[in-house]
């Protein structure tokens, strides 16, 4: 009897442990400092000025130069930090869980969080509300029977739709944002689960929505989003889904890619028309001609390829789970090599700078001879 009452008292603590942590309001709590930043989990990693800035969990945002040689800037929210790109003058722009966007000026450490996932359900449920008023006004003006019910199928979609995102609204923000793209003259697009595209042209201080934009009525998940530096933008994402966008966003074609799985990331060459994309079990897609058309390379391993990167003389790098890092030419995937760091880590997210490879994720930031 008294083991079962320790037992159930030692459980009931764990619960109200779970319940406390739950309550903690990580929108507008800042991030911790703390000495073990350097190596706990980060995801996003992006070159700026002479230093790396890197992104992950808990709100932590830090500028690295070298192993030890690290600075954590003032963040005001804690939640999973999940991409973060840096704008002509110096903007740092980054985005996480609960649909959080922070910015900071130019060579500052101090963060200002500008949009939340209570914002974002606002622009939903305004997007879904003028979508049924236009499809109703429609709806009305036509007497063609077989255009009325079509259209009152994406009506009760759209409806249902209006009724989930209201629901959310009662319950609170959580979903994540998971990409960020900017073009040459400091466009942002933020990618994210459900179809989200957000889109601001003042340095992230205002956002509206791009979901539209988009011919993806099943809102499969966009999970990455990049800007050439000929400013074409490339999402890739849920069950093959994929968009090309070469009028900086106004509107979006579809691309036929050769693997019918999530894809996780895409990157392109500077100054080519040579792309990577890579996804689920080793799947790996490869153009050479902006998009146009792909090839398929499926690499022995069952774990999943996270991030990537390629160097302007066109060596792609490519990481993923249980330590995996590949490498290639991006013109030559017959030459392609594999191997596995010592860690172990599930890695996020590759730089290449001065002949080392910069590697976040599982047990932080490290480095690794090329």
């Amino acid at each position: 009897m008294i083991l079962k009452i320790k037992l159930f008292l030692f459980f009931s603590l764990i619960v109200l442990s779970i319940c406390a942590i739950a309550s903690i309001d990580v929108l507008n709590r800042p991030a911790i400092k703390s000495a073990l930043v350097e190596s706990s989990v980060l995801i996003d990693v992006v070159a700026h000025n002479d230093q790396v800035l890197a992104v992950g969990e808990r709100g932590h945002v830090i500028s690295w130069q070298k192993p030890g040689d690290w600075q954590q800037e003032n963040v005001p929210v804690s939640v999973l930090l999940t991409a973060v790109n840096v704008l002509s003058d110096g903007t740092k722009v980054a985005v996480g869980h609960d649909s959080a966007i922070i910015v900071a000026e130019p060579d500052s450490e101090q963060w200002k969080k500008v949009f939340d996932g209570y914002q974002l359900l606002d622009l939903k449920v305004a997007l879904f509300e003028r979508q049924i008023e236009e499809l109703q006004n429609e709806i009305e003006s036509t007497d063609d029977d077989d255009v009325i019910e079509e259209l009152e199928f994406i009506l009760e979609e759209y409806t249902f739709s209006l009724e989930d995102t209201l629901l959310e609204q009662e319950e609170g923000p959580n979903k994540p944002l998971l990409s960020i793209a900017v073009t040459s003259d400091d466009q942002i697009f933020v990618a994210g689960p459900y179809g989200t595209l957000l889109y601001s042209n003042d340095k992230g201080n205002n956002w509206v929505l791009h979901d539209y934009r988009l011919d993806n009525p099943d809102k499969f998940h966009l999970n990455s989003i990049i800007s050439t530096t000929d400013d074409v933008l490339y999402i890739v994402g849920e069950n093959s889904t994929a968009f090309v966008s070469v009028d900086k966003g106004q509107s979006w074609s579809l691309m036929n890619m050769p693997y019918q799985g999530s894809m996780f990331g895409i990157n392109a060459q500077d100054n080519s028309e040579n792309l990577i994309a890579y996804g689920l079990q080793g799947n790996l897609m490869v153009s050479n001609d902006a998009g146009k058309t792909w090839s398929l390379t499926r690499v022995e391993t069952s774990g999943s390829f996270q991030g990537g990167t390629i160097t302007q003389d066109g060596r792609a790098y490519v990481v993923g789970h249980g330590g995996l890092v590949v490498d290639f030419d991006v013109t030559n995937m017959n030459e392609l090599n594999m191997r596995v760091h010592p860690s172990g880590a599930a890695f996020s997210k590759p730089l290449v700078s001065d002949g080392e490879l910069i590697l976040v994720g599982q047990y932080g930031i490290v480095t690794w001879a090329l």
